[in-house]
């Protein structure tokens, strides 16, 4: 539970008591440009996706183990919704995604990948916000997946129609 607990959390990045889903998303973005600086094969299009399925299918089993520890929890009340603020693996994954096609390289589409990351995950448009009601540790990690997706839909358009 404890290591599921430091990997949802975004290494605790998660239990921070201002905008944790910002600040986790933040330090995905740290990590994600270490990363792709680091090792410059890592920003191919083929492992970005490879990393992205492994953040997908990590966040559904330690987002799963923490609810269980949720609702065995004496807090933890029916009805109460369930996506706890500190699990920011989700947040990861759809970061993930909004930068599926960005290189560490080009500062402004990370910066717009960030931010309209961000707008849809607060904002929850349509999709997002139907995906957020999925059961479990589907909702928990499909919403910031969807809204990963509008924020990369959005990026390739207006990087077509401008000269960026």
């Amino acid at each position: 539970m404890k290591l599921s607990r430091f990997i949802a959390s975004g290494f605790f990045s998660g239990f921070s008591p201002i905008s944790p889903g910002t600040i986790g998303t933040a330090i995905y973005v740290i990590l994600w440009l270490a990363l792709t600086l680091t090792f410059p094969g890592w920003s191919t299009i083929t492992l970005q996706i490879l990393l992205l399925f492994f953040l997908t299918l990590t966040g559904l089993y330690v987002s799963r183990v923490c609810l269980q520890g949720e609702r065995l929890s004496p807090q933890y009340s029916k009805g109460e919704k369930e996506d706890p603020q500190y699990i920011v693996i989700d947040e990861w994954a759809g970061m993930q995604v909004a930068l599926l096609l960005a290189s560490p390289q080009q500062p402004l589409a990370i910066i717009c990948a960030f931010a309209l990351f961000r707008f849809f995950d607060i904002l929850k448009p349509g999709p997002v916000r139907r995906a957020e009601k999925l059961p479990g540790e589907w909702g928990i990690m499909l919403d910031d997946i969807i809204a990963g997706l509008l924020s990369l839909g959005i990026w390739v358009i207006v990087s077509a129609l401008l000269p960026i």
